[in-house]
Order: structure tokens, then sequence, then C-alpha cells
């Protein structure tokens, strides 16, 4: 009954972390605990086929530039270089618009999402609690992702009123929809 994930990249530290709901979960495996059991009899007194026939998902909409203005190290900035020059990819350079390649592609995931509420909103209830979306696909070698990551860029900064949520959703009303969206990231 436990899940846990480890990096050693990209963090001042190597890391072993639960899944943290809330932040006030962060350290209190017992509140966690409690959290899952709420969300489990809120799941069980609403049958499937009384939810919402809806996609949903919250989370946040940013790209990397705007994360690592907020939250890296220097050290974390020479890292993103080092391995995109690997990669034969230009260095990330805070705040140059850097193009949302390799590193992006959680980034990149939560945009196409995010679009589908823009052209299907029957369907759809992806929507961003953060929405800095990335913007520069030139380094996407594939010019017809490219394009299609340009035009969902676009649609959902032109619909943000329709995309941009910044309301807490509880957990146990994540049991009123039929379809939960996992993206990576946040």
């Amino acid at each position: 009954d436990a899940a846990a994930a480890a990096w050693t990249f990209g963090r001042e530290t190597d890391a072993l972390r639960y899944p943290n709901h809330e932040p006030a979960h962060i350290g209190d495996l017992e509140l966690w605990r409690y959290t899952i059991d709420e969300i489990h009899a809120a799941a069980k007194a609403r049958p499937v086929n009384r939810r919402l026939a809806k996609v949903f998902w919250r989370g946040a909409c940013q790209n990397n530039e705007w994360q690592r203005q907020r939250h890296h190290s220097v050290n974390d900035q020479r890292a993103l270089n080092s391995i995109g020059l690997a990669k034969g990819m230009s260095t990330f350079n805070i705040g140059d618009g850097a193009c949302a390649g390799d590193f992006e592609s959680g980034n990149r995931a939560r945009l196409l999402a995010a679009s589908l509420t823009v052209s299907d909103s029957k369907h759809f209830d992806v929507k961003c609690q953060i929405l800095a979306p990335p913007q520069n696909f030139t380094c996407i070698k594939d010019k017809a992702y490219a394009a299609e990551l340009t035009q969902a860029s676009k649609d959902v900064l032109e619909n943000s009123r329709t995309i941009e949520d910044e309301a807490w959703i509880d957990g146990t009303d994540y049991t009123k929809y039929k379809y939960l969206l996992n993206l990576p990231g946040k």
C-alpha cells in the first residue's frame, strides 16, 4: 500500500518521496492513509455509471523556464545545459524562451490535454491551476507535432479563462468523474 519515487537528477540532494496529494501530508503517513480512506469511501458512494462522463485533471500547465526562474539552482541549470548539449540541443538559459524540447515532455502533455478542453469541453475537464505553458517548439524535429503544439499553446492562451482554474479540488471530488487523467509533472 505504498508508492515512492527516487531521483538524483535536478535536485540538490538524492531523494526518496511518497505521494503528497496535499502539502499537509508531507511527513505524515497517517494523514495520507486517512485521506486515501476518504477517497475510497467517496468512490464507493458514487457508482461509476452515475459519474460525469468527462476526462478530469487539475495541475500546473507551465514550462521549465518558468520553473527554473522560481525553483532551480545554478547547478540544476548547468546539469540541464550539459545534458541538452549532449543531445545536440541548445543550452537552456533562464529567461531566453528556450525551446520545449526533451525536458518539457510532461509540460507538452499537459498543454495538449488542456487544449482538449478548449476543443471539446463536453468530454474534457482538464484545467490548469498555474497557466504558463511552453510556447517555443522550434527544436522539435517532427514539424507536424511542433505545429500541433504551437496551435495548442495558442488555443490555451486565447482561452485562458476557460483553462485556468486556481480552485483547490479535494481528492474526494475527483470521484465525481468517470475518467481521471494521469499526466506527468504536477
